[in-house]
């Protein structure tokens, strides 16, 4: 057993209410400290280790509060709990220690979180205190960037507010308050609804509709979460039937699981008796389960998943390329569908570039492995265009439909001109690669140049100026111009453009700037040699570097 040199935590309460009786006008701070995974430790490094841990936990904790004229007290298994005199100076002082101790005293990943509670009331329980500065430890626990964290007030009211929803939710599971919203999945080719997504929704009596981000995490939190899924899932199949029985023809409805959900129950057992006891095909019903989930490789999980495919169900990867284990979790899961979030594509700055090919990667890697995407969260025509041009076929999100009511939703349903009955599925012509162009053992230079006409490299300078900095055969061709060996005019494209379409040639430039996948385009009068040439050039932004932009053009008689 550790020999932890401090007082016992009832010792501690004594000591500390003595001090804050007779505190008068000095302020006093709580501090509780935790070391992050501290069972892990031992399992990991033996418990002669850990109590070593221990031991030099409670000597660094002595030496800081004897230095501060305060008092701290060991509370038992891997906690420790101070009270020191407070101020702002004191604050850098612990930060410090905590520095200290995680730079030379402590293994990586098994640092101590520290929570302080700066002592508003002194006559407060002591034990009110220590549970205080808890709650502030418990906001950074496997923090690795945050060490150290200050109570307030907004926590215990966010706790307050846990607790309600917790308690609420229970009993609204147990009265079937809870229901389920449907969002269509389209084909972005004829905009027709090949599917939908059930999404819990929680109309609440008196507060109305309640986000799922409020409720979900706590759910999950406490494990309730598997009783709300299990509700959904068979209120997604009780309706399907009900479709069924009314003379509607359905659509396959994904419904998501929960990673506790494999903990708790056989999964796939239950959505087998499931479909059996409602009498419905499996392929109306698709189980999502986000990529995160797949990287535990559970055991329960992985064999729901043999028995889902063997009992006819689609499982989708939600948030595909989010984490860290998609390529691994392909290698070993056999999955129907990939789902990728638009968030890649949401950043207005210069990272766009960088998201737009984050997606098409993703695109690409599907299209390999032969596996359907759908794109979730597409709210504009910008993005659908997007989408589009990296050979996305499937979409979900609001530029199409928001999440609806199932009574909204069965109205498209009897309506076959907006419905797609053949589903998600992977069309096999999109496996043809434009990169094959660049395989020079299928194409010689005379024949990729006839093929891809008039082309060159411009740089955009900080200047203002356009340079051109590379261009095939047919570039000469089609402008008139003759080989530039002048370094003027190589310098400087609108030396060979009519002055009154500079401005229009600009605009090009800042359009493929605005939309990298689409480009700019437009016309233009070239001079060379002596002659005028009405062009059309399209220009597309390659890469930004040290403040220049490099464009790909390409340039054809205008017609």
């Amino acid at each position: 057993m550790a020999d932890i040199s401090l007082i016992t935590m009832e010792e501690f309460c004594e000591e500390a209410r003595k001090r804050l009786d007779v505190a008068g006008g000095l302020k006093y701070a709580l501090v509780a400290m935790d070391i992050d995974y501290f069972k892990l430790f031992n399992e990991l490094f033996g418990r002669e280790a850990g109590d070593a841990c221990l031991e030099n936990m409670g000597a660094h904790l002595k030496e800081f509060v004897d230095n501060a004229h305060g008092v701290a007290g060991y509370v038992g298994r891997d906690d420790f709990v101070a009270l020191v005199p407070w101020s702002r100076e004191q604050y850098d002082d612990v930060e410090k220690y905590m520095s200290r101790l995680v730079g030379q005293d402590f293994k990586e990943g098994f640092h101590p979180s520290i929570g302080i509670y700066v002592i508003e009331d002194p006559a407060e329980s002591v034990y009110t205190m220590y549970d205080k500065a808890l709650l502030a430890v418990s906001r950074i626990k496997g923090n690795y960037a945050e060490h150290v964290r200050l109570y307030d007030n907004k926590m215990l009211e966010r706790l307050r507010e846990s607790h309600t929803i917790m308690v609420e939710s229970q009993q609204a599971i147990k009265n079937d308050e809870f229901t389920f919203y449907l969002q269509p999945q389209c084909n972005m080719h004829n905009g027709r609804i090949v599917g939908a997504e059930a999404l819990v929704r929680w109309p609440h009596k008196v507060k109305g509709f309640i986000s799922p981000g409020s409720f979900i995490p706590v759910l999950e939190k406490n494990g309730y979460v598997v009783a709300l899924d299990r509700m959904v899932w068979e209120g997604v199949c009780k309706w399907q039937r009900s479709l069924i029985d009314r003379g509607i023809k359905p659509l396959p409805v994904s419904v998501n699981i929960s990673r506790i959900d494999f903990y708790f129950m056989d999964v796939a057992e239950f959505f087998i008796k499931l479909i059996e006891k409602y009498d419905i095909p499996a392929d109306l019903i698709e189980v999502e389960i986000t990529e995160s989930t797949f990287a535990d490789e559970s055991e329960s999980m992985m064999r729901s998943i043999e028995l889902f495919h063997k009992a006819g169900f689609k499982v989708l990867m939600d948030d595909f390329g989010t984490g860290f284990s998609s390529l691994n979790m392909l290698r070993k899961i056999s999955i129907d569908i990939l789902k990728t979030d638009m968030r890649f594509l949401s950043s207005k700055d210069e990272t766009e570039s960088r998201g737009i090919s984050i997606m098409e990667s993703v695109f690409n890697l599907a299209r390999q492995i032969g596996t359907p995407v759908i794109a979730e969260g597409a709210e504009t025509r910008k993005q659908i265009d997007e989408l589009m041009d990296m050979g996305c076929t499937y979409v979900q999100g609001y530029y199409y439909y928001e999440p609806m009511p199932i009574e909204e939703y069965e109205e498209l349903l009897t309506n076959e001109e907006m419905l797609d009955r053949r589903g998600i599925y992977f069309r096999k012509v999109e496996q043809f690669h434009i990169r094959e162009f660049l395989d020079e053992n299928l194409y010689s230079d005379t024949m990729l140049n006839n093929i891809l006409g008039a082309i060159a490299i411009y740089e955009l300078q900080e200047d203002g100026k356009i340079r051109i900095l590379r261009m095939n055969e047919h570039y000469y061709q089609v402008t008139g111009s003759a080989v530039m060996d002048d370094a003027e005019y190589r310098e400087h494209l609108f030396h060979y453009v009519a002055q009154e379409d500079v401005e229009a040639l600009c605009e090009i430039f800042t359009r493929a700037d605005a939309n990298p996948l689409a480009g700019g385009d437009g016309k233009m009068l070239y001079h060379a040699e002596g002659s005028e040439r009405e062009l059309y050039v399209q220009v597309f932004l390659l890469n930004s570097r040290n403040g220049n932009k490099v464009y790909y053009a390409s340039l054809k008689p205008a017609t």
